[in-house]
């Protein structure tokens, strides 16, 4: 397959008039499905060859140059070099490197991949000495042939963070189909706290979890019995957990870890983490869930069904990527926003009136312990009681509704506002 130069301009030409940050953005996506097919044929070239890596690496830049003349584009062509010398750090060293002289992380980081997957898969593990060799090769050829201002210094903290991926793929792997959180964890960041599945039932994790009213478990302002508001996943259990396994299955470690830097874009990470999730009483908890079955962003039944269908169908790490960034952006950002809103109205409340709901659930409880029932008419006093508290529920939330539909309003009228000066703006500038 070959590309003519007059294509990688025109693409590179095109991204730059839609304001691309880097050098070659456009043609990194053209090639990268190509490219991707030849991490088999070089672990097939090298596979029981002793010897092979010497030959591996000096051919590494002429195998990986058909995927187009942008490889030889000034600086390509040298982070090319560097990779084909350090093969060792895979896309760690591409990517960084690449990013850091102004070009796509994908065009290095591609590269950088293919050869690093080709020998993690391959003399790696034959021979380890091997590989601080070329580590050693790779620093000096970078000295060498990079400016020093552009060259990516190796991180630790790299290694730190694909422990902690390691870590949290084991888990994921042994997770029942129950567990959806738990095969969705992945993260981008280190220093990450988990507090979802099997780490929610820690002692260090339930101190911390706030209560619907008063202060955490174990504190001075805690009133007994309030119960402690609930975990909501930001982005449903479910679908992402069918989009990091997925991910897992077609493409590379980096490649997952890419799908929380995504969530964190718009605010919070995934699986078991505490920031993939945020807690809200019970009450705006179920309203917003009941807001989104009702408005289409969260699939339940055939629907959910069919959006799994379609997620394992993908095959194509890119487009899978893309796939996940929009469906991000129409179901979780949304409900996100929702349940905030409702959890802000709900605070809005008078906490006296919030202490009365809970006293009328707990005699409506209790009556239904003593009798053994939860239908009515069997039991005046607990007729009465669910009565009670009934009314008063539908106080608080009709109350809280409102507050939440004058606060999107009084959003929207400033989104209006700041619209209008713009354009005002953008008439005076003519």
């Amino acid at each position: 397959m070959v590309y003519h130069p007059v294509d990688k301009e025109r693409y590179d030409v095109a991204a730059f008039d839609r304001g691309q940050s880097y050098i070659g953005t456009e043609w990194a996506d053209k090639v990268e499905d190509f490219g991707r097919n030849i991490v088999s044929g070089l672990q097939r070239a090298s596979q029981d060859q002793e010897g092979w890596h010497d030959d591996i690496l000096r051919g590494a830049g002429s195998v990986l140059q058909g995927a187009g003349a942008v490889m030889n584009a000034p600086g390509i062509k040298q982070a090319m070099q560097v990779l084909d010398a350090g093969s060792h750090y895979g896309g760690k060293l591409g990517g960084h490197l690449a990013k850091s002289v102004g070009i796509d992380p994908r065009i290095g980081g591609f590269a950088g991949n293919l050869v690093g997957d080709a020998v993690t898969g391959g003399f790696v593990r034959k021979a380890p000495k091997i590989a601080g060799k070329l580590a050693d090769q790779a620093a000096s050829f970078a000295a060498k042939n990079i400016p020093a201002q552009t060259v990516y210094a190796y991180n630790k903290a790299d290694d730190a963070l694909m422990k902690v991926y390691k870590a949290d793929e084991a888990a994921a792997l042994k997770a029942g189909p129950n567990y959806t959180s738990t095969k969705a964890t992945v993260t981008s960041e280190l220093g990450g706290r988990q507090v979802y599945d099997k780490f929610a039932g820690k002692k260090d994790v339930k101190l911390k979890v706030p209560k619907e009213l008063g202060g955490p478990l174990e504190s001075l302002t805690r009133i007994e019995g309030v119960p402690s508001k609930q975990f909501h996943h930001i982005f449903l259990k479910d679908i992402a957990a069918e989009y990091v396994e997925k991910m897992r299955k077609i493409g590379t470690p980096d490649d997952v870890i890419e799908l929380d830097r995504i969530t964190k874009k718009h605010g919070f990470g995934l699986g078991n983490y505490e920031d993939a999730g945020l807690y809200a009483d019970k009450i705006p908890h179920d309203l917003g869930h009941e807001w989104a079955i009702k408005s289409g962003r969260q699939p339940r039944g055939d629907q959910l069904k069919a959006l799994k269908s379609d997620i394992q169908k993908q095959s194509n790490v890119r487009k899978l990527t893309k796939d996940f960034e929009e469906t991000v952006k129409e179901l979780a950002v949304p409900l996100k926003e929702e349940i905030e809103d409702l959890q802000w109205a709900w605070d809005a409340i008078d906490p006296k009136d919030r202490m009365e709901l809970f006293k009328r659930r707990w005699k409506r409880d209790a009556l239904r312990k003593e009798t053994g029932t939860k239908a009515a008419g069997v039991n005046k006093e607990l007729d009465k009681a669910t009565k009670a508290y009934k009314e008063l529920k539908k106080r608080l939330v009709d109350e809280a509704s409102e507050t939440r539909t004058r606060r999107s309003q009084a959003r929207e009228n400033i989104s209006d506002r700041r619209m209008d000066e713009l354009q005002k703006a953008a008439e005076l500038s003519q």
